[in-house]
């Protein structure tokens, strides 16, 4: 038996920020698959859309992120979403 504070599942963008967060405040268990990187955000099907690189640029990621979205997207959402991806990988990275 395992005793925990804070019960996590999954190991996408999502589930990785709250147990770093939930960290500060008590035992956090992580349950994911057998390997954390089989993620929907490690494969690009959900997460964060980031420019981390220099030839990269966030009205692509936008602009793309509106296309795939056939007009469902709120455009204010995505743009802050991609715009603030860059400082949350960072952050779960460190």
């Amino acid at each position: 038996m395992t005793t925990t504070d804070f019960l996590v599942i999954g190991s996408g963008v999502a589930g990785l920020s709250f147990a770093l967060r939930a960290a500060e405040y008590g035992k956090v268990t992580l349950l994911c698959k057998s390997d954390p990187l089989v993620s929907s955000s490690a494969k690009a099907q959900g997460g964060i859309a980031a420019v981390m690189d220099k030839n990269d640029t966030f009205e692509e990621h936008v602009a793309d992120t509106l296309d795939a979205g056939a007009g469902l997207c709120d455009e204010a959402a995505v743009r802050t979403i991609v715009e603030e991806a860059p400082a949350a990988i960072e952050e779960l990275l460190s």
